[in-house]
Order: structure tokens, then C-alpha cells, then sequence
């Protein structure tokens, strides 16, 4: 089993993220002397605004946050299935739990993009939706500029 900064290191290896902000969201979850929502408040995490070439960066710091503020449950996991008279009381409580969470990560995904970003995105009734209708768009615009790019570059001639 791998120590707690091991872990860290290979997080912060694998999304790219600053080590020093795992080092945060590791201790935080351990010492409850101040809560992760007062972090984010005070700017000491901070994601910044979705402008349209960030992308990868806020993506990896929005999941980052999510999983710290333990709302990274709508975007891990499909939506439950609607209720019914047949609903046990723990799945009433997990739909209410998964409802709760999804509305809070899509405020909090929305709150952090660019207003005409925002608005060039179709509303999605999940998180999970919503982040792949971002991803989407960048994407496509990527691979727009990719085969553009291509096209240029095409019928240069190498000496």
C-alpha cells in the first residue's frame, strides 16, 4: 500500500496539478480544523475562470475541487434511477443525496466559465452532461485547428 505523499506525488504526476494543492486537499481532509468549503472560499484553492484556452488545466483543478469538497459523486456516477412507490428508503436517500451534489457541482462548474463560454453551451440536467458538452466543443475546436493547421502546412516543401 502506498503512503498518503507517495499517492500525492503520483497525482500531481499524472493530471499536472500542483503538488502543494494535494498536499492541501489531503491534509484538510484529515485535520477538520477548517473546512474545505472555507478554503476554496479564501482563494487558497482556487479554480480559475474557464476562457477557452485553459481548458485541460481547469478541467484537472474543477475534479480536483469536486473530490475535495466530496461533490465529485454526478460526475463519477450515472444518475440513479427516478424513484418509485418501490424505492427503499436507502435509495431515497442516495437519489436525494446524488440530486443535491449534481446541483451543487453544476453551480460551481458554471459559476467558474467565461460568460460567453456559458452561454455556448446547451444546459444539461447532470454535472456529468454538462462537462462532456465542455469537452465536446474544445474538441472540436481542436481538431479544427489541427486539420487547419495541416492544410498549411501541406504544400510546404522540406529542402
Amino acid at each position: 500500500m502506498q503512503s498518503v505523499q507517495t499517492e500525492g506525488i503520483l497525482m500531481a504526476q499524472r493530471y499536472g496539478i500542483p503538488f502543494n494543492l494535494i498536499v492541501m486537499c489531503f491534509s484538510l481532509i484529515a485535520d477538520k480544523s477548517q473546512s474545505l468549503p472555507e478554503v476554496v472560499l479564501d482563494n487558497q484553492m482556487k479554480l480559475p475562470i474557464l476562457n477557452g484556452e485553459n481548458y485541460v488545466e481547469w478541467l484537472e483543478l474543477l475534479e480536483l475541487i469536486l473530490g475535495c469538497l466530496n461533490l465529485d459523486l454526478a460526475i463519477n456516477e450515472e444518475k440513479p434511477e427516478d424513484l418509485t412507490d418501490e424505492s427503499t428508503p436507502d435509495q431515497r436517500d442516495y437519489y436525494a443525496n446524488w440530486q443535491k451534489i449534481n446541483n451543487m457541482s453544476l453551480r460551481l462548474i458554471k459559476a467558474n466559465m467565461n460568460r460567453t463560454i456559458r452561454k455556448s453551451i446547451l444546459d444539461k440536467p447532470t454535472a456529468r452532461e454538462y462537462l462532456d458538452a465542455i469537452k465536446e466543443q474544445y474538441v472540436s475546436t481542436d481538431s479544427y485547428i489541427v486539420s487547419t493547421l495541416i492544410a498549411k502546412l501541406g504544400p510546404i516543401k522540406y529542402n
